[in-house]
């Protein structure tokens, strides 16, 4: 099994978290409102810049109403 960068995890991430928001058709201050999770912090994620906990990934997946695996 290839090892991966803590780089590619987030692009990951950042590209899921997007592509799910999107096709709900909202924007990252809906989500937001659904998840708790400050509008600044979800574009932060999006753009690749944070390392988020476990309880904050678990609250965005239940704004999006994904399993939290759906993420990764």
């Amino acid at each position: 099994m290839k090892k991966q960068s803590e780089a590619e995890i987030r692009r990951c991430l950042a590209l899921r978290l997007a592509a799910a928001r999107r096709q709900r058709g909202w924007t990252q201050q809906a989500l937001a409102q659904r998840s708790g999770v400050p509008r600044s912090y979800i574009a932060d994620l999006e753009g690749e810049r944070r390392n988020p906990s476990i309880a904050t990934l678990l609250r965005i997946a239940n704004g999006l109403e994904i399993p939290l695996a759906e993420l990764f």
